[in-house]
Formats: structure tokens, sequence, C-alpha cells
């Protein structure tokens, strides 16, 4: 992408750089750390002085488990870090879509797909299984390296694409970070491990095993130390590594994931808001209601989640692995 690109690369790789440091965090260190500004962030500190924050950071103390205060500086170009299937831009409509996994992001994909082009992406929309990042389908093919790839690429390099004045509306859906992990966990640690033990630390569905080394993993991939990567990590990043959040968070328009009514409403209405033709908006909003991603795990969730809330170490292992999401997008463990 030109000079452009490298002398933006230059940039991340200088700031992450620049925010290198270890803390082992006790509850007056944190209250220093947000006092002071504390990581390579801009957003908002008053989200995480809230008073709900204050109440988690006090139930939560076991300063032998540390919290993960500062995301990485991931940017949109960091293909090898976090999937290139994360943003997807419709131009035609100013409509900037950034996907986070296990948020109903492949669903997303197949509804962007096919506004951008009916003719291609409709057999997938209407009559094909909506698999993990669609892959093999053009859709996927689109998002990972051709069209819509390509086009969220150029319009990102335009240094003005967050501001407020270039009309772009910037969306993505959140999720409770307790809710993602568990997805993640039954689709990657569940389904996926018996078939690659490379996965999940090895550790299968055994949540003794794996969070204790998950919480080292990202705990050293947010400081940058050096770490073995392994397929389909990404699943279990923090929400607050993806999208730019960490910079540009108060340009983004949030929607709570949940399965019901009110939840599509507010999809099918961000379509609505962006001019989206009419009859497209009427067939998503019968789709988003009675097609279920193929990879989906709900139905599988609730034991696995019993197990983490009878469990305080697993608990606090994960409140201190997913602080920011819960800090900053309002969520309570």
């Amino acid at each position: 992408m030109g000079t452009q690109h490298k002398n933006v690369s230059f940039v991340a790789i200088f700031t992450a750089l620049a925010c290198i440091a270890v803390y082992i965090l006790t509850f007056t260190e944190f209250d220093a750390l947000i006092e002071d500004g504390g990581s390579c962030s801009n957003t908002n500190r008053n989200i995480r002085r809230s008073p709900a924050v204050v109440e988690d950071m006090k139930r939560f103390n076991n300063t032998a488990i540390r919290t993960i205060l500062r995301t990485p500086g991931f940017r949109w170009f960091d293909d090898a870090l976090i999937s290139p299937q994360n943003n997807i831009y419709l131009e035609k409509y100013k409509l900037h879509y950034c996907k986070i996994d296990k948020n109903m992001g492949s669903t997303m994909q197949a509804i962007l797909c096919f506004i951008d082009d009916q003719r291609l992406h409709a057999d997938l929309f209407f009559n094909q299984p909506w698999n993990a990042g669609l892959d093999g389908t053009p859709c996927g093919i689109s998002t990972a390296s051709d069209t819509l790839r390509q086009r969220f690429l150029k319009a990102a390099e335009y240094y003005r694409f967050f501001d407020e004045d270039a009309g772009i509306y910037h969306f993505s859906i959140i999720r409770n970070p307790l809710s993602r992990f568990i997805s993640a966990f039954v689709d990657i640690c569940v389904n996926r491990a018996p078939f690659d033990g490379q996965i999940c630390f090895g550790c299968g569905s055994n949540l003794g095993c794996f969070v204790p080394q998950l919480h080292d993993f990202l705990y050293k991939q947010s400081e940058h130390l050096p770490i073995q990567r392994w397929s389909l990590d990404w699943h279990f990043f923090p929400q607050s590594w993806y999208c730019d959040y960490d910079r540009h968070i108060d340009k983004y328009h949030f929607i709570r994931y949940g399965r019901n009514e009110q939840f599509w409403r507010q999809i099918v209405q961000v379509f609505r808001n962006s001019s989206v033709e009419p009859h497209l908006v009427s067939v998503i909003e019968e789709k988003l209601k009675t097609k279920t991603a193929a990879h989906a795990t709900f139905t599988k969730s609730d034991d696995y989640e019993k197990i983490v809330r009878d469990s305080p170490i697993l608990l606090e292992y994960l409140y201190k692995i997913y602080f920011l999401d819960f800090s900053w997008f309002g969520y309570r463990i």
C-alpha cells in the first residue's frame, strides 16, 4: 500500500514500543494508573472510575493475578494479528462495520456482503450455512482479501476516516465479556480442539487448565512480551483490542448483543438510517430472526458458564483478562 502504509506502520510500532511496561497491580496502583491516564489509550477515563468498576476491583483483589490494563495497540492493517475480515466498509452507504469475533460476526458478514452485491452473494444469504468466517465463499474471500477488504483498506488509509465530517457511520456489536468467552471456549476448545491438539494450549475442554494459561498468554501480549501464537487464538482477545477502540472508541455506535427482538430492531435500524433500500432491509429483518450461524454455541454454553461462576478463581482470572471490556463497555461480571 505504498509509502503512507509504511509510515503508519512505523508510527504504530513506535507507539507500541513506547507503551511497554510491566505492572504488578494492587488496587492503589490501579487508582494511580487511571488518575495518570494509564495505558496508551485515548478512551474516557471516567468509564473506568465508575462505582461499578471500583466495586468489582475491590471484589477481585488477588494480587497474584495481574489485571490486563492496556491493549497491544493493534491497528486495522495488522492482518497477521487479528483476522483481516474484521472490517467491512460499504462506501455507497457510508457504513463501516467492525466485526468482533464471537459477536455474531459471520451473520453480519453475510448480511453486509448481500447488501453490497445481491447477485454475487444471494446463494450464500438465502441457501447456504453461515460457517465461521464464511470460509471458501465469495463473501469470505471478498472480506478477507478481495473487493470488500481492498475497499476498506483504501478508505482507512485516508487520515480523516474517523473524522465526524467524513460522514461515515461506524458501528460494532459488543457482548458481555463472560458470555463471549464462554461462546469462544465452546466453539474452539470444546468443539474444535479434539481435532487439533495444538489449540487451547492442549487443554481441550478443561477450563481449569485453559484459563490461567490464557491469562498469561494475553497479559504477555498486552505488554509486547514474547509469546507463541496458535490458530484461532484471536477469538479470545478482549473486545477492547479490536477496531482501534483505544484511539477511536468515541467514534463508534455500539449495539449490545442479545438474541431478542430489541437486538434485531437495532441492527435493522442501522441499515434504515444508512438508506439501505427498503426491500433489502425487509429481507434482512426476516433472516435475522430465522437463520442461525452454523457454528453458534448458545445451546451448549450454560454448563460451562456454571463451572466458571462456581469457581471464584476462574471468575477472577476472567475478570482481570477482560477488565477493559467490562470497564469500557459498562458490563458487570
